[in-house]
């Protein structure tokens, strides 16, 4: 299962390489492939498919074998995190936290970071199941689909 997810964005990273190389696009942008869906639709705000993921997040879920992070997967994570969110203020960015941080180093203090929330990813039938539509390098919703193209996930760490 975890294999079959990972590769929506392999897919979607092999869509825009395939439109740069055969001239149908030069100016593709992963980030603004995701402008035209609907937020609102999206359960829990946060698409973790829109922050272009490199990291394992799928492995973070509170489960017995989750591992724990270095400080800088959790960084990577985190920050995947503030871009997926569609409203990112809502979110501290990772060099608001670190200020945070600072300033308990500087009171002797040692902060315990944990990451506790749900997050959605696109449906790896979404495009078969006419879902969601690709269209002019963009993604689109479908009106009134069979279900939701979004799956809800839990993301927990420390």
């Amino acid at each position: 299962m975890i294999r079959q997810i990972r590769k929506l964005p392999a897919l979607l990273l092999t869509l825009l390489t395939f439109f740069c190389i055969s001239g149908k696009s030069q100016d593709i942008d992963y980030f603004a492939i995701f402008d035209h869906l609907d937020p609102g639709k999206v359960p829990t705000g946060i698409l973790y498919d829109k922050a272009f993921p490199l990291s394992d997040v799928l492995l973070f879920d509170g489960s017995d074998s989750t591992v724990t992070l270095a400080n800088d997967q959790w960084e990577l994570m985190y920050n995947e995190l503030v871009r997926a969110h569609f409203d990112a203020t809502s979110i501290p960015t990772f060099s608001a936290l670190d200020e945070i941080f600072t300033g308990f180093k500087e009171n002797q203090k040692a902060p315990v970071c944990m990451v506790n929330m749900d997050y959605n990813k696109i449906k790896l039938n979404a495009f078969d199941d006419h879902l969601l539509e690709f269209r002019d390098n963009q993604l689109y919703d479908v009106p009134h689909p069979s279900e939701p193209p979004y799956e809800t996930n839990r993301l927990f760490t420390v």
